[in-house]
Formats: C-alpha cells, sequence, structure tokens
C-alpha cells in the first residue's frame, strides 16, 4: 500500500479468480483518491495520459486482458513522467501475457511482482466470515470449522459455497451443518 516503498512507480498484484484483487484496487485507488479501472473494459475510453497529473495514482485491474497496449505503454509513460503510481493487477504475472510492444514488454517484465498466495486457514475463516456477511447469514462455530475442513484453500471455492449457501438457506439467517453439507454437494 505504501507507494514509498516501491522499487519503481508501478507495482503488479496476481492472484487467482476472487482473490480479492480487484477489491484490492478499489481500496487502494480510494485511499490515494485515485482512478480504478478495468482493463478487460476498455479503460482506455474512461482514462487517458492527459488526464494523469503530478503524483496521480491510478489503479488498473485485469492488465492481462488490455487489448489497447499503445494505451498502457502511455499510462505508464505518464506516470513515470509525473512522477505518479500504478498498481496493476491480473490473473497472471506478465511473462505469460501475449504482449506484442517490446516496449510494453520489457516495461512489464521489469515491473515489481507481488504474488497473492492461496489462503491460509485463519484468511479461510476471515473469508468465510465476510462472504456470508454480505448474504446476512450467521456463520456460527461448528458450520465455520464444518466447511474451512472441507473447502481446500481456495478463493473460488469459498465464494462458490457461500452463494449456495445464501440460496439453500431460503431467507434463514442461520446456517446448519446439514445445509453446509447439501451446499458443498451442489458445489461439487
Amino acid at each position: 500500500r505504501d507507494v514509498n516503498r516501491w522499487a519503481q512507480s508501478r507495482l503488479c498484484v496476481i492472484g487467482t479468480a476472487k482473490s480479492g484483487l480487484s477489491a484490492l484496487l478499489v481500496a487502494w485507488a480510494a485511499e490515494r483518491k485515485g482512478a480504478f479501472l478495468d482493463g478487460a473494459a476498455g479503460a482506455g475510453k474512461l482514462f487517458t495520459a492527459a488526464e494523469f497529473g503530478d503524483g496521480e495514482s491510478v489503479a488498473i485491474d485485469n492488465v492481462d486482458q488490455i487489448e489497447d497496449e499503445n494505451w498502457l505503454l502511455t499510462i505508464l509513460s505518464a506516470a513515470r513522467r509525473h512522477q505518479g503510481y500504478v498498481l496493476l493487477a491480473a490473473h497472471r504475472p506478465p511473462s505469460g501475457c501475449a504482449v506484442q510492444s517490446p516496449d510494453l514488454r520489457s516495461r512489464l517484465l521489469a515491473t515489481q511482482l507481488v504474488e497473492l498466495g492461496q489462503p491460509d486457514d485463519a484468511l479461510m475463516r476471515a473469508r468465510l466470515k465476510r462472504a456470508t456477511a454480505r448474504f446476512g447469514l450467521s456463520l456460527p462455530g461448528a458450520v465455520e470449522d464444518y466447511l474451512v475442513v472441507r473447502l481446500g484453500l481456495s478463493y473460488t471455492a469459498i465464494e462458490d459455497t457461500v452463494n449456495s449457501l445464501a440460496g439453500a438457506a431460503g431467507g434463514r439467517r442461520g446456517l446448519t451443518v446439514p445445509l453446509a453439507r447439501a451446499a458443498l454437494e451442489s458445489t461439487s
């Protein structure tokens, strides 16, 4: 989060689907009073290098899906020129992206990477609590323990299972182990 600790004016965070990359970028952009852009949604139409002011911060999600390479190269150049910061996020490292522009490829390969690993037990529990709270569901300790042991260390499994639980709960707020068991069976 602290740009003063970055090796350069840009940083790329990589993680699996549903690992919280988008939420991380939105929070960082809000904290820095910067822009959040989704590279998969044609971000070049929403923000141009001309809008990049001194010290500006821009978070670009799904950078591995950007089609307009020239736009991204221009944004990276503007950030350097205006002493701004660019936080990039992708599901794979830049070395795994099919980038045609040699200049952009070189810059992306030189970008410092931070990888969000799979969740450990404590993070699994925190994500389960957060996901169930989004649906207004109560997560008793017995149900939490049951799910943590059976879900595996996967962000996608957490989200898919909680979505299934929310549907199976049918308006009830409290979750039970039998309901959790049924939700796991329906998602496997």
